[in-house]
């Protein structure tokens, strides 16, 4: 067959553009749903923010106190979506990939193709859309804007170029074709979350300094959520939150009679529909949850620990930290 080589390359890329269809439906769901989950659990005490070309500046900040852990977003201090999107995935790339985990994985269909722990898999294959997952933590060398945080004894917090940046890479097992979905990119002035690999790395000059396998970061901020200490309150909180989450993209499954594959081969009315009464479901449990419960007594117990036991969760942090970076790989 003398156009063979013509029509193998033309097969890969339908197979690629159907994959990649597939991928945009479902960075967009995710993306959003995280948004929406980072705003219900909103932390962060905020007095004003300046809102420059290039640099977004939090001022405030004060930890929680007896009122309760969790306040409302600042909506008053947001003038626009791309701001609002920075300021909730500020400092947050590898919690996305932690808390967001089980959405991700139950759009692929949720099964990797062995019966082992997902965090130590050295490659979580996907059956069903016949992908591999991989969490990469990427240096930035070029982006349009940063964070920074004031320091009031001196000095400042930033979010770049001090620190590497979590993304999902998925890898096409037969074409090898690879995309990224970055979930807190807006962080850097990258409002998209759904990339080839190639066009990312090109655009941001991005460099891969660690490969993990998909649920590393799901695994060590559940581990997180066991220990003492303010540091790990955040860990606490998110992780039952994403619980409840979770048990509502179940529940919709059920209600529905749908998969969350199914939404990536609906016709487009159809996946819209499904997409936002999905993205309704999720919100609502994580706004009723986050609303009943004030987290005083978990904040108190934080608290008191650190009193007792000071420095000691910033080193638990670190010894948590070190053991998940020693079973990375190389790029």
């Amino acid at each position: 067959m003398k156009d063979w080589p013509t029509h193998k390359k033309a097969c890969k890329d339908a197979q690629n553009a159907n994959l990649e269809n597939k991928l945009a439906r479902i960075a967009k769901i995710v993306q959003l749903a995280y948004y929406s989950f980072r705003e219900r659990t909103w932390a962060v005490r905020l007095s004003d923010i300046e809102d420059r070309d290039d640099v977004l500046i939090f001022h405030g900040g004060g930890m929680p106190d007896e009122l309760g852990y969790l306040v409302k977003f600042p909506q008053h201090l947001v003038t626009n979506d791309s701001t609002k999107n920075a300021m909730l995935c500020a400092w947050s790339c590898d919690e996305a990939l932690a808390w967001m985990h089980d959405l991700l994985a139950g759009f692929a269909e949720g099964k990797p193709n062995r019966s082992s722990t997902l965090f130590h898999l050295a490659n979580s294959i996907y059956i069903g859309m016949d992908v591999k997952f991989d969490e990469i933590s990427i240096v930035l060398g070029r982006v349009l804007r940063r964070i920074m945080f004031p320091i009031p004894s001196g000095g400042h917090l930033d979010n770049w170029p001090s620190h590497l940046h979590d993304v999902l890479r998925i890898t096409a097992t037969k074409s090898k074709k690879q995309w990224i979905i970055d979930l807190s990119g807006a962080q850097y002035g990258i409002p998209q979350t759904l990339w080839t690999w190639e066009e990312y790395k090109a655009l941001h000059a991005a460099n891969i300094s660690q490969v993990q396998a998909f649920g590393a970061s799901k695994a060590r901020f559940k581990l997180g959520a066991k220990l003492p200490g303010r540091t790990f309150l955040s860990h606490a909180v998110g992780a039952m939150a994403a619980d409840h989450m979770n048990e509502a993209v179940n529940k919709w499954k059920v209600e529905r009679a749908v998969s969350l594959p199914d939404l990536t081969r609906m016709r487009p009315e159809e996946y819209k529909q499904a997409a936002v009464d999905l993205l309704g479901a999720i919100d609502k449990e994580v706004y009723r949850f986050t609303k009943n419960n004030d987290f005083k007594e978990e904040f108190a117990a934080a608290t008191l620990y650190d009193t007792m036991n000071p420095g000691k969760s910033a080193e638990l942090l670190d010894e948590v930290n070190a053991a998940f970076l020693a079973r990375a790989t190389a790029p």
